[in-house]
């Protein structure tokens, strides 16, 4: 893969990431906040038109992650090419968005149910639903977790393509800054949090097409 091409596909990368968090975030911002509060009340507050359109563009955009995470995966190689590692980065972070794509298409049906179905058995439905669809985001948490081992690991002992300090834009620290901020100044954090995983890949990627470093091959 040449650098241009490579490039492109890191640009892809920020592309789905901000068009999936523009329609993650119309799907659940509510200024009240209460997205941690059980039954998802916060889905009653937002007109259902604005949860349907974002929807599409939301799942609809989220396969755009793909070629960003195989633009990561080279960033985390030791040479131009994916190495086992990079293979290992980009494969995993590919596997967590199909996973989490199927998390996000359900939080349209859950704003559904909040809305239009009888206040007498939406509990028991929701609670059917919420343990088909919440278990799905955990995936994708864990495998957060696993990139940034890698990323932090690769970073730090110059490895990769990033320089050192880019080491503390791993993924993990960023989405808990994202969700101290809503316990903590939730002012911003209410703002940021419905879309907390793009917010985290839209400053990802942007700080990678502007800082990576191609070289040649170095050994171990």
């Amino acid at each position: 893969m040449t650098a241009s091409t490579l490039r492109i596909f890191g640009w892809v990368g920020l592309a789905g990431a901000m068009l999936v968090g523009t329609g993650e975030f119309f799907i659940q911002f509510s200024p009240a906040g209460g997205y941690e509060l059980p039954g998802y009340p916060y889905f009653a507050h937002i007109p259902f038109a604005r949860i349907t359109w974002a929807h599409f563009l939301s799942t609809l955009a989220a396969p755009l992650y793909l070629p960003g995470y195989v633009f990561l995966g080279h960033l985390m190689s030791r040479s131009d090419g994916l190495d086992t590692v990079g293979w290992t980065f980009a494969l995993t972070g590919m596997y967590a968005f199909v996973v989490g794509n199927a998390w996000l298409g359900g939080r349209g049906l859950l704003a559904a149910v909040v809305q239009f179905s009888d206040p007498s058995s939406r509990a028991d439905t929701l609670a059917a639903m919420a343990s088909l669809n919440e278990p799905l985001v955990n995936v994708l948490r864990i495998a957060i977790v696993i990139l940034s081992v890698i990323w932090v690991a690769r970073t730090v002992s110059g490895r990769g393509h990033l320089p050192q300090w880019m080491a503390v834009f791993n993924p993990a620290l960023l989405l808990a800054v994202v969700f101290a901020l809503y316990a903590v100044a939730p002012v911003v954090g209410t703002w940021l949090l419905p879309t907390a995983m793009n917010v985290t890949h839209v400053t990802i990627f942007a700080l990678c097409l502007r800082f990576h470093r191609p070289r040649a091959a170095t050994a171990c």
